[in-house]
Formats: structure tokens, sequence, C-alpha cells
């Protein structure tokens, strides 16, 4: 049998032998000792036989290495069980354990200081919009036009807790509009109910993908960013969705997204006096 380390962030890894992954990561959410505490397992087997899990409801991250590999180089050392010696483990692999997809749990230094640097920002044709619903249409427009994506769209929170589609760009786009998503459901779903933004690379790949909405629309989602839109001591009004970015999507694009969710939000609630835009906005 083959031996396997198995970790997670804030935990000391654990090392189990097993015939396969797939039982090595029973055997070691069990000895970690929070298979109770999960809802839905998203696995990804990397190209170097490493896989990466990742909780759908809480959003924590497993990672499952083969020793061998293991104990190749790497630059985050964990300590193993039992005083063995501590194995070394890629960067990127903890880094994708650590839960960083789903945003506002941690933060990398570029991400820090790009939102040092997305305060107080106003994007005019949203905060100047004649209506709400311009002023969604106006996020949705200066989302796309600041961020390298294929398409965009704005939901709003209804008072039953579904979200209707009240803007989109984009291929098929005009079939989004006025389409509802039950309550909690897809990323806008998950990033609503939370009220935390998330990124995904392989959307199809992932459990909270609501693949309801590609059918209706003949669209194929690849990759999302997802940012709520929250009301000042209104709670969550909605969410600003991002779909299929150029190449991937960055912790610069996340606060950009954020910049521009947090002028639709003033709009929405009738807060002024943020200042400066970004490129491309009149400001």
């Amino acid at each position: 049998m083959q031996r396997f380390q198995v970790s997670t962030s804030g935990q000391p890894a654990v090392e189990v032998s097993a015939g396969n992954w797939l039982t090595a990561l029973g055997l070691g959410l069990d000895a970690l000792g929070v298979v109770d505490r999960l809802d839905r397992l998203a696995c990804e087997v990397l190209p170097n036989h490493t896989v990466i899990a990742r909780d759908a409801r809480s959003g924590a991250g497993f990672v499952v290495m083969p020793l061998a590999r293991a104990e190749e180089g790497g630059s985050s050392t964990v300590d193993a069980p039992g005083g063995a010696a501590a194995v070394e483990v890629p960067a990127d692999v903890a880094a994708s354990a650590d839960g960083v997809t789903d945003f506002g749990r941690t933060e990398d230094t570029e991400t820090a200081a790009v939102r040092g640097r997305a305060t107080s920002v106003n994007h005019p044709r949203i905060a100047d919009a004649a209506t709400e619903d311009d002023a969604w249409e106006a996020a949705v427009a200066v989302a796309l036009e600041n961020i390298a994506a294929e398409s965009a769209s704005g939901l709003r929170l209804q008072p039953d807790g579904a979200l209707t589609f009240v803007a989109a760009r984009g291929p098929r786009a005009g079939g989004l509009r006025g389409q509802r998503l039950d309550s909690g459901a897809g990323f806008a779903g998950f990033c609503v109910a939370r009220g935390m933004g998330l990124a995904v690379e392989r959307a199809d790949h992932d459990p909270r993908f609501h693949a309801a909405v590609d059918r209706s629309t003949g669209y194929a989602t690849r990759s999302v960013l997802c940012v709520p839109v929250r009301g000042d001591g209104a709670g969550v009004l909605g969410c600003l969705e991002l779909l299929n970015a150029s190449d991937t999507f960055s912790a610069s694009d996340r606060a950009r997204a954020e910049e521009i969710a947090s002028t639709l939000s003033a709009r929405l609630v009738g807060v002024g006096g943020l200042e400066a835009g970004l490129p491309g906005d009149g400001g």
C-alpha cells in the first residue's frame, strides 16, 4: 500500500496508508476529525497526482499527496504527526488547500495591497444612474470594461430569497434577464447567502455549479468571479457575477469587482460622497 499525506490549513498533517487517493482522503479526513463537519467535497487531481478537495458549504480545503511527491522540494512546511519528519508542501498546493478561491478567508500580499487602494472609489455612470435598474446595468457595463471577462450579470435578491437577473452583457445575455435562481442556487446563491466573494477556475467541476442556466441559454460557463453587493445596514442586496476570464481571475480583478459593487451599493441605498474612478469610466 502507498503512503499518503493529508493536510488542511491550521492542523498538523496526517499520514495514511491506502490503495488510492480516494481511500486516503477518507482515512485522512477521519484522522483529522472533520468528517462530521463536511457537506459535499469537490475534488481535482492535478497533473503531479496531488489531489485538491474543497467542501462546498464551508470552503475548507484539503490536500492529498503521495509521500514520494510530498517529500520533493516545496516552499511550505507542515508538521507530521507522531514526531515524524516535517514534509514540504508546494506553495501553490498549500494555497489551494487554504481556500483562497473563496474570498474573505485569507488574503495574500497582492490582494491586501490592491484592497488598500480600492477604498473611496466612484464610478459616475453607476452613482448617477436615474433608476436602480439603470444602476445595475451600469455596474455590469463598468465591470466588463475593467475586468477581462467574456460576460457579466447583476442579480438582485428578492424577498423570498431568490435571485433575479436584472442586468446582463455578453454572449447569450438576452436570455438571462428576468430569470430566477432559487435561494442558495449556484455560485451567485452561495455568494449572496454567505456574503462573500468567490473565484472558480473550472466551474463545471465545482458542486456549486448550476448547470440549468447554461442549458437554458446555450452558454458554456468555464470560470466565475462573483462578489456580493452589500447594503449599508440592509444586508446583501444581490451580487455581480463575471464569467469566463480571458486568463484567470486575479486578486486585482477581485478588488475592482468589489469597487464596482461598492459604488452600486451606495447608489441603491442612497449613500454618496465617494471619489475618483477607474480608467474608461470617465472619472
